[in-house]
């Protein structure tokens, strides 16, 4: 089954997340450096976005973002990260507060969650979730959906801001 399919039966991605909870165990994560580890740095942690989000972000359109983390989560409530297209730091777009961290089954993305990471519709976006992610292989989508992810909510700090 793909997204194509799941957006001509109709059925919602909730009701296939449960569907696939069945057959497939959730991710874990794995541990490892975290926010936490972070916390004394005087940087900022950069959080990279692709170029096509940036103007969503300056806009205030984009507002979550989606993230696998396998390693343990790398933002906290209350952190300020650089918003970046690439690891070089000419690339800084934004400096981002993160508002809440939380984690959720990606199949489990309300469409409202959705229009908050761009301005998706649920399919939409996990189709882009999925391309951004390369899950390429039909059943990636079983597996997707029942993927334990990072749900990251920021705001943009205007220049007069101070974190």
């Amino acid at each position: 089954m793909n997204i194509t399919s799941l957006r001509t039966s109709g059925t919602s991605a909730a009701v296939i997340a449960d569907i696939f909870a069945m057959h497939f165990p959730a991710a874990e994560s794995h541990g490892g450096r975290g926010a936490a580890e972070h916390a004394g740095r005087r940087e900022r942690v950069v959080i990279l976005f692709k170029a096509v989000h940036v103007p969503l972000i300056l806009a205030d359109v984009k507002t979550q973002t989606r993230r696998l983390w396998p390693h343990g989560c790398r933002a906290k409530a209350g952190s300020v990260h650089w918003g970046q297209s690439s690891l070089k730091p000419d690339s800084r777009f934004a400096r981002l507060k993160v508002l809440a961290v939380y984690r959720e089954r990606l199949g489990d993305i309300s469409e409202a969650d959705a229009i908050a990471e761009g301005g998706y519709m649920i399919l939409d976006y996990l189709q882009a979730f999925m391309e951004i992610n390369r899950f390429r292989h039909p059943d990636a989508v079983a597996d997707a959906l029942n993927l334990s992810i990072y749900v990251v909510q920021f705001k943009r700090l205007s220049t007069e801001e101070d974190a």
